[in-house]
């Protein structure tokens, strides 16, 4: 909701920090409409829409800066939908999600055309917001990413290490691509905080996806965000029944 109301509501409250889930699908497109960043080798260009007035894009340039004066730190969590802000599909889009089917999804980065598309667009992103009035704190490529398969993430598989491989690669970009345009940023991986719990089999548990994502980036300065959801963030978190997900006895 980034309508003036909403803006008077966050001064009001005197908020400190500020997250947005950033769909780019919001304003990538390969209609032509912006600024062209990457042209595949089957002649699909992908464009930011940074010249429609009242675009999403200009939308959030407003909303960053108009916060950031108020001393506002900025986190942005990039994502990609089936749709644009409209509700229209773009089926070049297609090319750069993984197992793409309508919902929102884990980006391509396996394949090397699309991690370049999607590299060439984070670049454009961590560049746009590396000023001081534009200035991005901190990053996230998807949330909760050890549970792909859940309500809104596409896979075509289970297996840990694709899940590992997926996210890595997928930090890998946007960690590189803050340290050549962005190095005060910071990069994150999200992970829910159910230490022991798969999500009735749609993921890898916590644990198990830290420990193989640690044994991955052993040359980064990488960092953990635990995605916090009902039913365990409440009155009632330490129950018998949430015990054996949130604990962990080190052998």
């Amino acid at each position: 909701n980034f309508s003036d109301e909403f803006g008077d509501t966050v001064s009001n409250l005197n908020m400190d920090a500020m997250f947005l889930n950033c769909d780019i699908s919001w304003f990538v497109n390969t209609k032509g409409v912006g600024t062209k960043v990457y042209t595949m080798s089957d002649g699909t260009s992908y464009y930011v829409d940074d010249k429609t007035q009242g675009g999403m894009l200009m939308v959030i340039d407003y909303r960053i800066k108009q916060y950031r004066e108020q001393g506002v730190t900025w986190n942005l969590c990039l994502m990609m939908g089936w749709t644009d802000i409209n509700g229209n599909h773009d089926a070049g889009m297609e090319k750069l999600m993984y197992n793409p089917q309508p919902g929102h999804y884990t980006w391509n980065v396996t394949d090397t055309e699309a991690n370049a598309a999607l590299t060439a667009i984070v670049d454009y992103l961590t560049e746009r917001y590396s000023y001081q009035d534009t200035f991005v704190q901190n990053w996230w490529i998807n949330n909760e990413v050890n549970v792909l398969n859940d309500k809104i993430y596409t896979m075509d598989s289970l297996d840990a290490n694709v899940v590992v491989d997926l996210a890595v690669k997928s930090y890998d970009l946007l960690y590189n691509s803050l340290m050549k345009n962005n190095p005060n940023a910071l990069a994150y991986v999200s992970v829910t905080h159910d230490w022991n719990n798969t999500n009735e089999g749609k993921g890898v548990s916590t644990r198990e996806f830290i420990h193989a994502f640690a044994d991955a980036e052993k040359d980064k300065d990488w960092n953990l965000d635990l995605h916090a959801y009902p039913p365990q963030m409440h009155e009632q978190v330490w129950t018998k029944a949430s015990s054996a997900y949130l604990r962990h006895d080190e052998d």
